[in-house]
């Protein structure tokens, strides 16, 4: 069988779009920084003055150049395309039910997302979502749909979406655990435990974190019930992420929503990482 190699998501030089933004906010805290340092070390006025085009000029270039990212990103993957539309397509062509919803996440999974870990794919506080393909006639259940986590700030809101499918694997008993890029919250908050894996796992996970439950589960048993078709799909797919909480499989990919194009592309990828779980029972 061909395998397409086309990306699924939309890189700008290895980060998703929405990840400049977060590194434009970041780097906006050296401006108070430096402040507090001239004034802790009495840097005189012209000292201050002499500093502060090398700290203006790189952000106002970076305020130039977010919106520039928006715009290619909404032209050549969100403009022009009936999204809901392509969702009611693929579970008409997969013989499923389609939810045309938009607002907070659905009863079925509201227990799911409310408990789940915080610095994995469910946080924010209103968890809206939108677009539903949903398989409830038979087991295991699996939802994919749009999932948005709000952004605050004092004038404005602005909600970041991403496309997940989760698997109710609530029969398996897996254990806790995930798969994705490694980032710098991660380096703080999480130890990474990929070192604990055979080593022939390492060569799959190069720029990945991986962790998992160590009081619950011991390495053995994690290797055993994660498929290595799945370490294989990460070096294929840039920035995709698998996790198990809550008893459920949740894939999608970093801080990025599908594009509508390839969103039949992730429902089979979705799929075949659910039957892969499910042939080592």
């Amino acid at each position: 069988m061909r395998i397409n190699k086309e990306p699924l998501v939309p890189y700008f030089l290895g980060i998703a779009p929405s990840k400049y933004v977060k590194l434009f906010f970041f780097s906006t805290l050296i401006i108070p920084i430096w402040f507090w340092w001239a004034e802790y070390h009495n840097y005189s006025i012209e000292q201050v003055n002499t500093f502060l085009p090398f700290i203006y000029i790189p952000l106002s270039v970076g305020l130039l150049i977010i919106p520039i990212l928006y715009t290619i990103h909404f032209v050549f993957y969100r403009g022009g395309s009936n999204r809901s539309g392509l969702f009611a397509q693929i579970s008409l062509k997969n013989n499923l039910e389609y939810l045309k919803y938009q607002g907070i996440i659905i009863s079925d999974l509201r227990e799911v997302v409310s408990i789940y870990p915080f610095f994995n794919t469910f946080f924010g506080l209103d968890k809206p979502s939108q677009d539903y393909i949903i398989q409830k006639s038979s087991e295991p259940e699996f939802y994919m749909f749009d999932y948005g986590y709000p952004v605050y700030s004092r004038s404005l809101t602005y909600t970041f979406y991403k496309t997940v499918f989760v698997t109710n694997f609530d029969g398996l008993e897996l254990p806790h655990f995930q798969l994705k890029p490694a980032g710098f919250l991660d380096f703080i908050f999480r130890r990474n435990l990929k070192n604990n894996l055979p080593k022939s796992y390492l060569s799959k996970l190069d720029g990945y974190c991986f962790w998992y439950d160590e009081k619950e589960t011991s390495i053995d048993d994690v290797v055993k019930v994660i498929p290595s078709e799945v370490f294989s799909l990460l070096q294929q797919h840039k920035g995709l992420i698998v996790e198990h909480f809550s008893n459920h499989l949740v894939v999608n990919f970093n801080n990025c929503r599908i594009p509508s194009y390839n969103l039949s592309r992730f429902f089979d990828l979705g799929v075949s990482i659910k039957k892969s779980f499910l042939s080592l029972r």
